[in-house]
């Protein structure tokens, strides 16, 4: 194991069961699926695992039950490489599980989770231990053990924070508000702005200024498909916009993408990459993985991301 892991990964781990299909389900139908793959999932699981597939020192933090689905994400992220000493197995506890329905025809997928959001990791004597051993230079978070993420940003100041916001909720918002960067969903940034336009010009504008003085980090809005935009200070302290747009692939399931976009993201801060490079970085993985059905199965290899991204 990693015991001093350049990057610490904290929050949700599941496990996934995608249906692939050609079309979307029809109810009181029935279907034969031919293909169906089963793999851990859950945002800061998924990047863990991108993290340490790609060569970096990487640790896991999270809870999940002491069941047949929890030691079955335990055994993954040990053979992808993934320190998890900080994972939790509780035998009182049930680890989430995701159905995930995946229409290839045109690369949406539907999920159905079981996950009670009140299971948090716990801050205990022997975790907080094991963190003191610990000098990350990232912490990755995705809002789903608050707790224990803010016991980390009290532990290491110094380390720069990167914030998968999903979906707005409190932890998150908490969360949001004191990353360096608050990497945000097309969801979380309607969500959190109350505006119902955020693809146009001015509704990026408009977002944008509503995001910069709820968040003092940077703001990145990934749109999919249409791109992202994002926020840079000016001497003066605005925000400057910029736009920027999606690699053009086509789209076979997009489980998982917004994970790989938030992992490469922490791989490329990790790396020194400049905030435009480590978009068009991020984004290449990102583009990569909705050619592949899965999520934690469509994840490229470091270098198709940097031939895409044309960094090679």
């Amino acid at each position: 194991m990693n015991k001093n892991p350049d990057i610490i990964c904290c929050g949700h781990a599941a496990y996934d069961l995608n249906f692939i299909m050609d079309e979307y389900p029809v109810e009181d139908e029935k279907y034969r699926i031919d293909e169906l793959i089963q793999t851990g999932g859950g945002p800061a699981a998924n990047a863990a695992s991108l993290l340490a597939c790609w060569g970096v020192k990487t640790a896991f933090a999270s809870l999940a039950g002491d069941d047949i689905y929890g030691r079955l994400i335990k055994e993954e992220l040990v053979e992808a490489g993934v320190d998890i000493s900080l994972l939790q197995l509780d035998k009182n506890k049930n680890t989430p599980l995701s159905a995930v329905i995946v229409n290839t025809a045109t690369g949406s997928r539907t999920l159905l989770n079981r996950r009670n959001s009140t299971d948090q990791p716990a801050v205990s004597a022997e975790t907080t231990a094991l963190l003191s051993q610990m000098t990350p230079t990232v912490l990755h978070f995705d809002g789903h053990a608050l707790d224990l993420s803010l016991k980390m940003i009290e532990l290491f100041p110094d380390a720069k924070i990167v914030m998968d916001a999903g979906s707005l909720r409190p932890s998150t918002d908490r969360l949001c508000a004191v990353a360096d960067y608050a990497v945000c969903s097309k969801k979380y940034a309607e969500e959190a702005s109350g505006l119902d336009d955020i693809i146009s010009e001015d509704g990026r504008r408009h977002c944008l200024d509503i995001l910069s003085k709820r968040y003092p980090g940077c703001i990145i809005v990934t749109l999919g498909a249409e791109g992202l935009f994002y926020g840079e200070r000016s001497a003066s302290e605005e925000s400057v916009m910029h736009s920027m747009d999606a690699f053009n692939v086509k789209a076979v399931d997009s489980t998982g993408a917004g994970d790989i976009f938030h992992a490469a993201f922490s791989f490329g801060l990790l790396k020194g990459f400049n905030l435009e490079k480590n978009l068009h970085f991020s984004s290449a993985a990102a583009a990569l993985s909705v050619t592949k059905p899965g999520g934690r199965t469509s994840i490229p290899t470091l270098n198709d991301t940097f031939k895409l991204a044309g960094l090679s």
